[in-house]
């Protein structure tokens, strides 16, 4: 069954209003990123382009604060989550093929002897 052309439409409005809703606050998180202290309250939804060298150069300050003060803790951090995680996948694609040979055995008949 064809749809009509009104469907289509409507079908790809609502579906491009979706992404827009899942993408624009991680948009805007990178962009309130971008911004200094004072210029986070004022509201812009378009990032805004550095006019001098000055500006560009402490574009990414805020990174730099986070990545490589308070004596390397926040990398210590994200070191120890991707650690966690590792283990934690390696432990469990270990264990599942004995956990799936317990299942099947406790799955087979039981021979009765009475």
């Amino acid at each position: 069954m064809k749809r009509s052309l009104f469907w289509n439409v409507m079908f790809y409005i609502f579906v491009a209003f979706v992404v827009l809703e899942s993408v624009f606050p991680f948009y805007y998180a990178i962009i309130t990123s971008l911004k200094t202290g004072s210029q986070i309250f004022y509201i812009t939804y378009l990032p805004v382009i550095p006019t001098s060298q000055a500006e560009f150069a402490h574009l990414f300050d805020n990174y730099y604060a986070v990545l490589f003060s308070g004596n390397g803790t926040f990398l210590r951090n994200i070191w120890n989550s991707i650690w966690v995680s590792t283990w934690t996948v390696a432990v469990a694609l270990f264990l599942a093929p004995q956990q799936l040979m317990l299942w099947r055995v406790s799955a087979l008949p039981v021979a009765s002897f009475c």
